[in-house]
């Protein structure tokens, strides 16, 4: 749909490239973990509310013919918030413990499209529909999170780091 398509167009924003520097620093660096998560999540997280706001702006240059369009792209890209959560994906990758990831993705997964049957088999409209767009975000973090707490992690303890949020983008 053009809700999807056009908050897709800022997605790159809200990760701010660190993936990729994030995972090489948890491989290199174990005992520095949580430092690098809450750097991370920091980061990821400033980086959808930049996205959040670039997509607000641009709206400002879509005519559109009601107040529905602009309402669920700005729903849809409260997503870019948070996706920060994903970064525990980076960490179970890192770790090498991909069964956790694939575990809380398939949950997230089944339970959308449970979601979209029900959407489908009731004849329900474009504004549910990318509410389910929107919960599958959700549910994929809530699902990380819930694993992370599983294999007794605890977000609490993640700290961010201002020196190395700088060399992330060095």
């Amino acid at each position: 749909s053009f809700i999807v398509a056009f908050v897709g167009l800022f997605g790159c924003i809200a990760d701010l490239g660190v993936n990729s520097i994030i995972s090489r620093e948890l491989v290199n660096q174990p005992q520095k973990t949580n430092t690098i998560l809450g750097t991370g999540f920091r980061l990821k997280l400033i980086g959808g509310l930049l996205a959040l706001l670039l997509t607000t702006c641009a709206l400002l240059n879509i005519n559109a013919n009601s107040i529905m369009l602009p309402l669920l792209i700005i729903l849809y890209s409260t997503t870019f918030i948070i996706q920060s959560f994903n970064i525990i994906a980076l960490f179970f990758y890192a770790t090498v413990q991909s069964k956790v990831n694939v575990v809380a993705q398939v949950s997230a997964t089944a339970l959308v499209a449970i979601l979209k049957i029900i959407l489908i088999a009731t004849g329900q409209g474009i504004i549910w529909l990318t509410i389910i767009y929107a919960l599958d975000v959700v549910f994929q973090s809530f699902f990380f999170i819930l694993v992370y707490k599983k294999e007794g992690y605890r977000l609490f303890d993640w700290k961010f780091d201002a020196v190395l949020a700088k060399q992330f983008w060095h």
